[in-house]
């Protein structure tokens, strides 16, 4: 096997990307680029009748593809790119959206290969945009939290976290977060974004069930513990497009985390929290509905005392919701426009964050959400050739 591999790479060259299909993995390290390592995926959660749908193998459907790219998602970025299968969005499955989206988060999250065999131009908006949401994947591979202690052998808890080019490589960052290997489940972000975690909960099983991860398991080892954070966490929920403030007094006892993330999911249900410390005295970026990442569709921020402007990259413009945190009482409406024309805002939620220093200074700021419809934008499409900047004064 390895003397017919090694043939084929010296034949094709450096140049050429090769992916292993049903290859056998360890005779194919070195010589492949991609390599398949789940089952194939089908338009159905279970293996098809007559095969036995308890399989948890090989045998063709989702829930094997989610279960086998999980159990293989170390392997990303360290021999190959790993290559999970075809994402299927098109209608003619037998698949939830639900199901879809979870076979979207464990795509992203793993770092892998993003394939689409379906025909896009058929495709209906709400699963199109789904794909949008996921381009371009980023290399950051995620952690399963519960991988020796998950339901079915299928983990339901990852961990990824973001971070910006000057915390990327920091002095304060211990030894043990490069030999551990966590420094490859990062992705680097644009300056002034600063560092958030990103963790995926999902539900493998048949019926609803609250799904959970403590706080402790969120946080980075290189930044502060929730223990010596005053104010607070934001974190939102990227599918369900929600936000919510876990201020510290809810958070923290004693100095221990006791209040966990969670989530009540529907079978085959899958959620992607941010997870950000809040920063009292700044303006910060939370997210919105643009990418997984929260962050990666930001291609720089300009702040001064009157206004704060966010320059989409390339390909990121289309109808969405942005979700911003804006220190200060807020006593007058804040006013925002994307490309110079006016889009409108709303509070979320205002955050009352506590006495800020010594002088007893009580510290305020809003969430607010910026919404950009499809008639403001240039191209409603993954391919948009064009930029833009969204721009809030205070």
């Amino acid at each position: 096997m390895n003397i017919a591999l090694k043939t084929v790479r010296d034949a094709a060259g450096d140049d050429v990307f090769i992916i292993g299909c049903g290859c056998p993995v360890g005779s194919a390290i070195g010589y492949v680029d991609g390599m398949r390592v789940s089952a194939d995926t089908g338009p159905k959660w279970d293996p098809s009748f007559p095969l036995p749908w308890w399989d948890n193998g090989t045998l063709p459907c989702v829930r094997n593809m989610i279960r086998n790219s999980l159990n293989r998602v170390h392997l990303s970025h360290r021999w190959w790119h790993n290559d999970p299968d075809c994402l299927l969005l098109g209608k003619t499955t037998s698949l939830t959206d639900e199901e879809i989206v979870s076979a979207a988060s464990i795509i992203a999250m793993s770092g892998g290969m993003l394939l689409l065999s379906d025909d896009l131009p058929a495709l209906t908006p709400d699963r199109f945009e789904i794909a949008t949401k996921l381009f371009p994947i980023c290399e950051g591979v995620a952690m399963p939290l519960d991988l020796h202690c998950s339901y079915g052998s299928t983990p339901s808890l990852l961990q990824l976290w973001c971070t910006d080019e000057s915390h990327a490589i920091s002095p304060q960052m211990p030894t043990s977060l490069h030999s551990s290997g966590k420094n490859r489940s990062r992705i680097i972000v644009s300056s002034g974004l600063g560092t958030w975690t990103i963790v995926s909960l999902s539900n493998w099983l048949e019926v609803d069930a609250v799904v959970s991860a403590p706080f402790s398991a969120l946080m980075l080892p290189h930044t502060d513990l929730p223990s010596g954070n005053r104010f607070g966490f934001h974190v939102f929920a990227f599918w369900g497009s929600k936000y919510a403030w876990v201020p510290c007094h809810e958070s923290l006892d004693a100095g221990e985390v006791q209040r966990t993330l969670s989530k009540r999911l529907g079978p085959h249900e899958t959620e992607l929290f941010h997870v950000k410390q809040v920063t009292p005295g700044s303006v910060q970026y939370i997210g919105s509905t643009l990418h997984y990442t929260c962050g990666y569709e930001i291609e720089k921020l300009s702040l001064d005392d009157t206004s704060a402007t966010f320059y989409l990259k390339e390909g990121k413009i289309r109808s969405a919701a942005i979700y911003v945190f804006v220190p200060g009482d807020l006593q007058k409406k804040l006013h925002a426009t994307f490309e110079g024309i006016n889009v409108s805002t709303d509070v979320v939620q205002r955050l009352n964050l506590g006495e800020s220093d010594s002088t007893g200074t009580i510290a305020l700021g809003a969430v607010i959400r910026i919404k950009i419809l499809p008639s403001q934008t240039s191209n409603n499409s993954i391919c948009s050739a064009g930029k833009g900047n969204l721009t809030i004064y205070f």
